[in-house]
C-alpha cells in the first residue's frame, strides 16, 4: 500500500515588503475576525486557508494536498513572499486532518 503524499509550503514575507504587506498576507491567508460598533457585533472574515483543509505545524509552515498546493504557492508569492515547497509522506494524523 502506498503511503499518501501531500505538500509541505513553507513560506515567509521578506522585511523588504512591510510590515503592511505582511499584515495584509495573514490577514488574506488565515482570515480574521473584524468588529463593529465598539465591539458590539463580531464577524468573522475567512481567509484563504479557510478553502481547503490544511495543517499548520508552525508559523510559516503548511501541510497541503497535492492539488492545493499550487494555489497556494500562486497566492503567497501574489504578496510577494519567499515561498520554499516540498512533496512529503503524510502521517495518520495528517492524512485524517487532509481527508484522504
Amino acid at each position: 500500500m502506498a503511503r499518501p503524499r501531500g505538500f509541505i509550503v513553507l513560506y515567509r514575507v521578506l522585511t523588504r515588503a512591510g510590515k503592511a504587506n505582511t499584515d495584509r498576507l495573514l490577514r488574506a491567508l488565515h482570515g480574521y475576525e473584524d468588529r463593529s460598533n465598539f465591539g458590539r457585533y463580531v464577524y468573522r472574515r475567512p481567509g484563504f486557508l479557510d478553502r481547503f483543509p490544511h495543517v499548520r505545524l508552525i508559523r510559516g509552515a503548511l501541510i497541503v494536498r497535492k492539488e492545493d498546493g499550487e494555489d497556494l504557492v500562486k497566492f503567497l508569492e501574489g504578496f510577494g513572499a519567499e515561498v520554499h515547497v516540498r512533496e512529503v509522506f503524510l502521517n495518520a494524523e495528517d492524512v485524517e486532518a487532509l481527508g484522504l
